[in-house]
């Protein structure tokens, strides 16, 4: 019913006013974003934070398969880790040993494609756990140290792998050792590991542990205990278990990753150790995105591009390392190794953000601004549109941009490519990521798989 002294045609007029003030509203939105580039420098991008795990890797066939090589190459990714939890392809469990040719077999497809390679050992096999509390035995350090040895020797001694970079634990604190003092105890495993596997080849950086997050309570104590000792320090970063998450709320967890706390906790320590974020996505439980699929939409595009750029622009991460290359819930590619959206910021930020981060800034806290330098000169600029409605922005820049652009525009549905005039409006869709680059398309060497 209408107000006292309302007419129906008062109610009219007034709806339609509401109407035009709503689409006013909506195009002020699509039209209002001013973007600017400063010459001064934000810090140093590198590929070293666009790196991918190779979980399915573990898999021989996978290895193998010409498809996933070519598809994983054309992101771009020059820093790998091999991780499976339970590394079940190079483990002969009947004769207590590595499956060494499964193993080489893996280090023979991919290993020399990579400069940056990391190996996780990620806990010790089933008769060094017998009696089932999933911690390695009192009495079987000494030969869990040995274990891990065999691996090193194998896989750089013997293949050739020169794989640089070791953990012998992964989320231990999650896996039996999480009561008070454990830090102590994974601590004295890591120090016999550490000693065994430098044996086979000294020049091996082994550290860890492979934290679930950035420093639990077992994570202090292993400091205190190895943190001399260590080569660098890892964990690992997801956003949320809580499958009902605000998709809003997963972008705002994009912008921490706990760097800064790490970074300070370990120079208390006066620890100067390469930091790896070894694993990060946004939910940490496969179960939490079975409903949505947000880890393989064009979200997770929006997702990796914010996160990327924090962790560049923090300046505390060394590597970065997304889980995972490719299965149908956290992959960059499916199954069948087709692209993801995701895998796409990953091949545009491989080959064009490796370099001098400038200063940017945005009008509009819905989208977020990374821009880098290239050593060539070139710049390359990513804007994310985190928002649920589209925008347009207009780039201002102290760096001279040229006259013709390409953009590059990630969504739902993949990759477009298209050229626009320097300093023209450029139209960013919901939620979706958009790269403007002073390089040709033949150039950058950026092409859909």
């Amino acid at each position: 019913m209408p107000a006292t002294g309302q007419t129906r045609e008062g109610l009219i007029v007034h709806a339609w006013i509401m109407v035009i003030a709503l689409s006013w509203l909506s195009v002020a939105a699509a039209m209002g974003t001013d973007i600017t580039i400063r010459k001064t420098s934000a810090g140093k991008a590198s590929r070293n934070l666009y790196g991918v795990n190779l979980w399915r890797a573990f898999d021989p066939e996978v290895a193998e398969s010409p498809a996933y090589q070519t598809n994983l190459a054309a992101m771009g990714v020059t820093v790998v880790r091999f991780h499976n939890a339970g590394m079940a392809k190079w483990i002969d469990v009947p004769n207590r040993a590595w499956d060494t040719n499964a193993v080489g077999r893996v280090m023979t497809a991919l290993a020399h494609r990579f400069p940056v390679k990391m190996v996780t050992i990620s806990g010790p096999p089933p008769w060094m756990d017998e009696d089932g509390d999933r911690r390695l035995d009192k009495s079987r350090v000494a030969d869990y140290a040995a274990w891990c040895a065999d691996l090193v020797g194998h896989v750089n001694n013997v293949c050739r792998a020169g794989v640089q970079w070791w953990e012998v634990l992964n989320e231990a604190e999650l896996r039996g050792y999480d009561k008070r003092g454990d830090g102590e105890v994974l601590a004295d495993i890591f120090r016999a590991c550490s000693k065994a596997m430098r044996a086979r080849d000294p020049s091996i950086r082994v550290g860890g542990n492979a934290w679930s997050w950035g420093m639990p309570a077992q994570a202090v104590e292993f400091l205190e205990e190895a943190g001399k000792g260590i080569a660098f320090y890892s964990y690992h970063w997801y956003a949320t278990g809580d499958p009902g998450a605000r998709v809003g709320d997963i972008y705002g967890k994009a912008v921490s990753a706990d760097i800064a706390k790490v970074r300070k906790s370990l120079a208390s320590r006066r620890l100067a150790l390469p930091i790896w974020i070894d694993e990060w996505n946004m939910f940490y439980d496969w179960k939490s995105d079975a409903a949505r699929h947000l880890m393989v939409s064009g979200r997770s595009a929006v997702y990796d591009a914010l996160f990327l750029k924090s962790a560049a622009e923090s300046g505390g991460a060394d590597y970065l390392v997304a889980w995972n290359d490719a299965d149908n819930t956290y992959g960059k590619m499916s199954t069948g190794y087709e692209f993801f959206s995701g895998a796409f910021v990953f091949m545009l930020y491989n080959r064009l953000f490796d370099g001098t981060i400038l200063t940017t800034s945005s009008s509009d806290v819905a989208v977020v601004p990374f821009a880098v330098k290239g050593a060539d000169g070139a710049v390359s600029v990513s804007l994310v549109n985190r928002s649920e409605s589209p925008r347009e922005a207009s780039i201002s820049s102290a760096v001279p941009l040229p006259r013709e652009l390409t953009r590059y525009l990630i969504g739902a549905d993949g990759i477009a490519t298209n050229m626009i005039a320097g300093g023209a409006a450029i139209e960013l869709p919901a939620e979706s990521v958009t790269v403007i680059t002073t390089k040709s398309a033949r150039a950058s060497g950026v092409s859909r798989p």
